[in-house]
C-alpha cells in the first residue's frame, strides 16, 4: 500500500545468449490428403519474453521430418530454407533478427495413403553451442499423430419383402456414423433404387 503502477524494471543480458527450439506444431490437422503448415518456434530464446540476447549470434537450425507427407513450401512471410530429402536447412546469419514466432514456417500435404495411427515426427537441432547458455532446448522432437475418419454406413428397407403389385410405402433408411477420430470431408452418400419401383 499503495498500490504501484507503471514501474519499469531495466533488464540486462547476461553473458551468453541462448537459442534453441521451444515447440514444434502444426496448424491444421494431419489428415489424409489435406494440407497443413508445419510451425517451429526457434531462435533467441529471450525473444519469446520481449529480449533480443543473441544480437549478432550466427547459426543454423536443421529440421528433419519423417512420414506420411509432401513438403508444398513456406508459408509467406516465413523464410526459406535450403532442402535436401527431408531436411530442411536455416543458415543464419544474426538469429537477433530472427522472428521465432513466423519464420520457420513449412507447408505440407498429407499423403492420401496415410493412415490414423501413422506418425509426422519432426525434429529441430539448433547450433552453435559454444557459448549457449542452455544447450537443453538445442535438439527437440516430437511426433503429430495422423487422425482420419472411419465411416461404416447400411441401408436398410421396411418391409424387406413385398408380392408383386404392393402399393404401399416402402421406407428406407440409411445409417451413417464416423466413428475415426477426425472430422469426415466430403461425404456424399448415394442411393439407386429399383426400375421395378
Amino acid at each position: 500500500n499503495p498500490l504501484a503502477l507503471d514501474v519499469n524494471f531495466n533488464l540486462e543480458c547476461k553473458p551468453g545468449f541462448d537459442i534453441g527450439t521451444k515447440s514444434i506444431y502444426t496448424s491444421g490437422i494431419v489428415f489424409p490428403g489435406q494440407p497443413h503448415t508445419l510451425v517451429i518456434k526457434a531462435g533467441d530464446m529471450t525473444n519469446f519474453y520481449n529480449l533480443n540476447c543473441s544480437n549478432g549470434v550466427s547459426g543454423n537450425l536443421i529440421v528433419t521430418v519423417n512420414g506420411p507427407v509432401t513438403f508444398q513450401g513456406v508459408t509467406p512471410g516465413s523464410l526459406t530454407p535450403t532442402i535436401s530429402g527431408n531436411q530442411y536447412s536455416y543458415s543464419i546469419g544474426n538469429f537477433g533478427t530472427v522472428n521465432p514466432n513466423l519464420d520457420f514456417r513449412l507447408d505440407f500435404l498429407t499423403d492420401t495413403t496415410a493412415i490414423a495411427g501413422n506418425s509426422i515426427c519432426v525434429s529441430a537441432v539448433v547450433t552453435p553451442t559454444a557459448g549457449d547458455n542452455s544447450t537443453a532446448n538445442n535438439n527437440f522432437s516430437t511426433c503429430i499423430p495422423v487422425v482420419n475418419s472411419y465411416d461404416p454406413n447400411n441401408k436398410i428397407v421396411y418391409p424387406g419383402v413385398v408380392s408383386p403389385g404392393f402399393t404401399d410405402y416402402i421406407t428406407y433408411t440409411i445409417n451413417f456414423q464416423n466413428t475415426g477420430n477426425a472430422p469426415a470431408f466430403n461425404i456424399r452418400l448415394e442411393d439407386t433404387l429399383s426400375p421395378f419401383l
